[in-house]
């Protein structure tokens, strides 16, 4: 038997790519007027599209919601840039796409209120064909951008999670062809951007995050070996994207393939800036930023446990003695790193 890289690198030629959905043209447009920009009105107007698709355009102004938006499929919902916003209220999800192809959502701001547990401001699983545009997430009970599960060709252009109680953008599993162009993750409580083949049970059902958390202790930190035919998040890219002063890592990985990094800023992050890790491989890192990172300064005394470095000590400015890279490589293999500006990091630079 070859090295399970090897056997995992094969495999992935062999999966077969669902073919790109196909949009009807449906010229049907609905203007919700400010004065009729309810929860009520909302869901009607979507569950009109549920068999057609069409446009949504929505009005400035604030909108408490306290259920799930779930969208179908060839819809286009489209607010007006900085001045509509969405507001979910003790939802574990906000946005969510289902088994629906085709979809745009252009020009909103979500808010993502309630205590602190694995959810998402927007979760999308089993879909194709999506692009959003301009969708800005504040304060995400945990993740602001969650994908699980046979998600291929997503297009996200200027979207920012800021402050998640989690992550920025997560990729979990079968998450393929996704590109994050001007995008932005920041003061995030564990990472930018987390990409994994989190292995399952099978007794454990991929939407039931609960006990897929349960399961690993941690869903970050806490990794297992890989198995060649798990399923992973493949052909994704970063490009001219932000991912600073984040708790933990800016990105990190767990088992990805052909990972493009591209023309990013990756600073500021108390962790690594980046880790290429734990059977990835064919990453790129190219003309990037990456700076100031590793001082860690800001995890307690059982992260560092977790870590294995408690026993290393606390310097006078309390951070931790174990100080980390701006690049980490470690179980990857044919990766390019190239053209970057790496400097100030606190452990070494990779």
């Amino acid at each position: 038997m070859q090295w399970a890289l090897f056997e995992r690198m094969n495999l992935i030629n062999k999966i077969e790519i669902p073919p790109r959905f196909s949009k009807a043209t449906n010229s049907y447009k609905s203007i919700i007027p400010a004065e009729e920009f309810t929860a009520k009105r909302l869901f009607e107007e979507i569950a009109a599209l549920a068999n057609t698709g069409g446009e949504i355009h929505l009005p400035e102004g604030q909108l408490e919601l306290s259920k799930t938006l779930k969208l179908p499929s060839n819809l286009r919902l489209i607010g007006i840039a900085g001045k509509t916003e969405l507001i979910f209220k003790d939802v574990d999800f906000g946005l969510m796409i289902q088994n629906h192809n085709g979809i745009e959502v252009e020009n909103l701001r979500i808010r993502h209120q309630g205590t602190h547990k694995f959810c998402a401001a927007i979760f999308i699983t089993q879909a194709t064909d999506l692009i959003f545009s301009n969708v800005e997430i504040i304060k995400p009970r945990a993740v602001g951008f969650l994908f699980a599960d046979n998600v291929h060709r997503t297009r996200l252009e200027h979207c920012s999670v800021y402050e998640a109680n989690l992550v920025g953008f997560m990729m979990v599993r079968n998450v393929w062809d996704t590109i994050l162009q001007s995008c932005v993750a920041e003061g995030c409580k564990q990472g930018g951007v987390f990409l994994t083949d989190l292995k399952l049970p099978s007794h454990i059902d991929p939407l039931d995050f609960h006990n897929q958390i349960h399961h690993t202790s941690e869903i970050i930190g806490n990794f297992a070996p890989f198995d060649p035919d798990d399923p992973l998040p493949y052909r994704n890219s970063l490009i001219d994207c932000t991912f600073r002063y984040n708790r933990k890592m800016g990105i990190t990985t767990d088992g990805v393939g052909n990972l493009n990094v591209v023309n990013c800023v990756i600073a500021n992050n108390d962790c690594e800036g980046i880790t290429i890790d734990n059977g990835s491989w064919g990453c790129q890192i190219l003309n990037c930023h990456i700076y100031n990172n590793g001082w860690r300064g800001l995890q307690d005394e059982n992260e560092l446990n977790q870590d294995f470095v408690e026993q290393m000590g606390i310097m006078e400015d309390g951070s931790s003695k174990a100080k980390l890279p701006g690049i980490s490589l470690d179980n990857a293999a044919y990766c390019r790193i190239e053209n970057n500006s790496i400097e100030d990091n606190w452990g070494v630079n990779y």
